[in-house]
């Protein structure tokens, strides 16, 4: 360890003294065994952010620059108070330690780990209180503080950088809140809530421009599911799911319930990720993660915020109209921008909104069954249907959506079932049997394809629906089709084309789906997928082979190395091997697992080193609920979700009408 190297010039005690420091201020069980990285500033996409879904930026920026050094892979300070004629200026750097320095809700527990290490470019040690002059180098302070706004409860300690070639190491103990590790500003912060990381370069104890390197920030001694997986395949899953499952219960906003996008923004709040929250809700109480009274309270909460949001026809302002909530809704709830009324993220909305009223049936749970009940009848799908009985994307009050659901996808079984299942506003039971049903051969056999060819769009059905719903033919006059056996075979074709490229690939990963991919050095949005997939020609739908992805704008890509392990987890019921063969092979990737944030990595890529560690709501509520449903298979049972949504006189009715060939919207 290149830590505690002495400072070159001084006398013999001050560096023995010093050296003492740096033992006392690191922690007695640093182990490293398990480690967890914080920071480490070598990807060009997410140069200055975390891998904790943290955010950071310049302190004081009138007198610093703070930016990824592209040739060290390291974070640059570069700072000059030459500008300044306060001698009391500082400049630096601030880092939050997990989730958006906004989202203050959202903290690291260092309590469950010993210690904290990052790297600086030249001699450090770490000192005792302040440091005496300046002399070449940087005399940096390192603060840590908690969710606390008033900054008060900050803990710090100095450290000594001198110039060299050489990097030094720097370990300093975790437990932020020991006096004889750390000193402080008016009180200890607290070690389960810390936030942020601040380095400090203070004027008066600098020389008036320099620059410090830092890199390499981790975390040591953490808990066993920070190292390698389990050999057991369901405590395996069962870690998977648990770190899932902290993402929707930590990032939700804390006062409306409501679920952010990603993991790295505060806002806009996603509709379609809010019902998947939902349904995350209801596992997390019958798995243990939480209490079921804390579940309720949650889905009480964010119930109450959807049914008392605004309501009206008008751009701005408003977050539904007609039981259709926006796509996106901003910080204060209203309409996110251009946002359109969404059927299919209204429909997976509703599809949450129903687990919960299936969920939760207790006596002191009446009110959550209410609002719950309130929210669905108030859809009003029949308003959403085209003049030819195909469902609209969505509306715009000041805007033209043409688009309409007439190709196959899974979210088009969901949005059906809940259209003709409605007890207030249901669409005929052939509605169901409007859209195309194209059949092309693939590697596995003949299959219904999506247009995008998208793994998730043959996934999302058997999120919410088990197999003894979807796995038999439906009642469709030319074209019956097993919905669960065109998902299996879509997965299993899904896998084929990956296995057969493995310098794209590596052999073992493959679910090739919606993800955040990238594009130079931008990040984009994209639905990558595994052949088929199909295209217009001549006027018709036809098999499209290449492999492709389409990004939001609905423009093709031809790239797809893109990989995003919620893709074979959302393909674990169907097909079960592969799929955990994937999930242990991700799980394994020190890179693509953080256990102190939210789990697996959203996205990363083989052949460039491209990772997003990042959560997105509508890819981790995937992998979740069908991890769930897989676990529960194993043990010969239904799962909590699909127990639950199924069983409501909503879905019950959906079923009986569209498999039982009743088209009548009547009771």
């Amino acid at each position: 360890m290149r830590a505690g190297r002495p400072i070159a010039k001084g006398s013999t005690l001050l560096t023995l003294l010093a050296v003492a420091l740096l033992i006392v201020s690191a922690s007695a069980r640093a182990d490293t065994s398990f480690a967890e990285r914080v920071a480490d500033f070598d990807s060009r996409w997410f140069g200055l952010r975390t891998e904790l879904s943290g955010d950071m930026g310049a302190l004081n920026g009138d007198c610093v620059t703070v930016e990824r050094d592209v040739e060290r892979g390291c974070l640059s300070l570069r700072y000059d108070f030459s500008r300044s004629a306060d001698n009391g200026a500082y400049a630096g750097a601030w880092m939050s330690l997990r989730g958006p320095i906004g989202a203050r809700h959202v903290r690291l527990d260092l309590s469950a780990w010993d210690s904290l290490r990052f790297r600086v470019l030249g001699q450090a040690t770490v000192l005792d209180g302040t440091p005496q002059g300046k002399g070449p180098g940087c005399n940096l302070r390192v603060e840590v503080k908690d969710d606390r706004r008033d900054y008060k409860s900050t803990a710090y300690r100095y450290i000594r950088v001198e110039p060299g070639p050489e990097w030094s190491e720097i370990l300093l103990s975790a437990r932020i809140d020991d006096p004889r590790a750390w000193r402080f500003n008016a009180g200890p912060p607290d070690p389960a809530r810390a936030k942020e990381l601040v380095l400090v370069i203070e004027q008066g104890l600098n020389e008036p421009r320099g620059r410090l390197c830092i890199d390499d920030f981790d975390l040591l001694g953490g808990k066993p599911e920070t190292g390698p997986p389990p050999a057991d395949d369901d405590a395996m899953l069962g870690q998977i799911a648990r770190a899932t499952f902290g993402f929707f219960w930590d990032y939700a906003d804390p006062k409306t319930g409501l679920m952010v996008d990603r993991s790295s923004h505060s806002a806009p709040f996603t509709i379609a990720g809010t019902g998947f929250a939902l349904g995350a809700y209801c596992i997390g109480a019958e798995r243990g993660y939480v209490t079921r009274d804390q579940a309720a309270g949650r889905v009480r909460t964010l119930l109450t915020t959807l049914a008392s949001s605004p309501v009206g026809d008008c751009p701005v302002r408003c977050s539904r109209y007609r039981g259709f909530f926006y796509h996106f809704l901003d910080a204060s709830g209203y309409r996110d921008g251009i946002a359109e009324l969404s059927t299919i993220d209204t429909a997976l909305l509703m599809c949450g909104v129903l687990t919960c009223k299936g969920y939760f049936d207790g006596d002191s749970e009446a009110d959550v069954r209410r609002t719950a009940q309130y929210l669905v009848d108030e859809v009003d799908w029949p308003w959403m249907v085209a003049p030819d009985g195909l469902f609209r994307h969505g509306w715009k009050p000041d805007g033209d959506m043409r688009a309409k659901w007439d190709t196959y996808t899974d979210e088009i079984l969901l949005l059906d079932l809940l259209a003709v299942g409605s007890g207030t506003h249901p669409v005929p039971a052939d509605t169901f049997h409007r859209w195309q049903r194209v059949p092309v051969e693939s590697a596995a056999g003949e299959l219904i394809a999506s247009f995008s060819g998208s793994l998730f769009t043959y996934t999302f059905a058997s999120l919410w629906l088990p197999p003894r719903v979807l796995d038999r033919p439906d009642p469709h006059p030319t074209q019956p089709v097993d919905w669960w056996r065109n998902s299996r075979v879509a997965a299993e074709a899904n896998l084929a084309y990956c296995r057969s490229r493995p310098e794209l690939f590596g052999g073992r990963a493959w679910g090739l789906t919606a993800c955040l991919g990238r594009v130079g050095d931008a990040t984009v949005y994209h639905a990558y997928s595994a052949p088929p997939a199909l295209e217009v020609r001549d006027g018709r739908l036809v098999r499209r082979d290449v492999p492709h992805a389409i990004d939001v704008s609905g423009r093709w890509v031809d790239d797809n190395t893109v990989v995003a392990p919620y893709g074979a987890a959302s393909a674990l019921p169907l097909l079960p091997g592969p799929a955990l063969e994937a999930l242990r092979y991700y799980r394994g990737r020190p890179e693509l697992w953080h256990s102190a944030d939210c789990g697996l990595a959203d996205a990363y890529s083989e052949i460039d080193g491209y990772v997003n560690p990042e959560a997105y709501s509508i890819d981790a509520g995937p992998m979740l609920l069908a991890i769930d449903n897989y676990r529960a298979m194993q043990q010969g049972v239904e799962s909590t979700v699909w127990r639950a949504f199924s069983g409501t006189a909503e879905v019950r009715r959906a079923v009986e009408r569209i498999w039982r060939g009743r088209n009548s919207t009547a009771e």
